[in-house]
């Protein structure tokens, strides 16, 4: 979706698909419980099985922009394929496209000088790029990189 931070990764393991599921599961948190944080050896918060993931990092503050990391785990010929495509969690996109409805509500229906309109798109659409880039990418940047860590990955093709 156009607007929307979005990664897709592919990464090649040697490590079979139940160590990599057992290998996740060593370093997730199952869930978040209510004012309780997660362990702080625990690095991401999410359910893992045998074939699919859908993890978080561990954070203890807050960030709208962190990327939810889904991911697949399937057999191959070395090892296992892991494929992970991270974007912002579904109430976020919601939550962002609904503000940029309201503010292109604002700038064509609202009676009001021009100026002002473009000011208010231009400020709306910096703060989200903003966002992405400073909230967005370091998160997925990270958690690209512990997963490879974690699942003993040298390269990786990213579709």
């Amino acid at each position: 979706m156009i607007g929307v931070p979005f990664r897709r990764v592919e990464l090649v393991t040697k490590l079979g698909p139940a160590q990599v599921a057992t290998r996740l599961q060593q370093v997730t948190f199952p869930h978040y419980r209510w004012f309780r944080f997660p362990p702080r050896q625990k690095q991401f918060v999410g359910p893992i099985t045998a074939e699919r993931f859908l993890l978080a990092r561990a954070i203890r503050g807050l960030n709208s922009y962190l990327p939810r990391v889904a991911g697949s785990i399937a057999p191959s010929l070395s090892g296992s394929r892991v494929s992970l495509t991270m974007t912002l969690h579904p109430v976020i996109i919601g939550l962002v496209l609904g503000t940029t409805m309201w503010v292109c509500y604002i700038a064509v229906a609202v009676p009001g000088n021009l100026t002002g309109k473009v000011v208010l798109v231009t400020v709306f659409g910096a703060f989200h790029v903003l966002m992405w880039l400073v909230g967005f990418e370091p998160e997925a940047n990270w958690a690209e990189e512990r997963i490879r860590a974690i699942l003993e990955v040298g390269d990786a093709e990213v579709a």
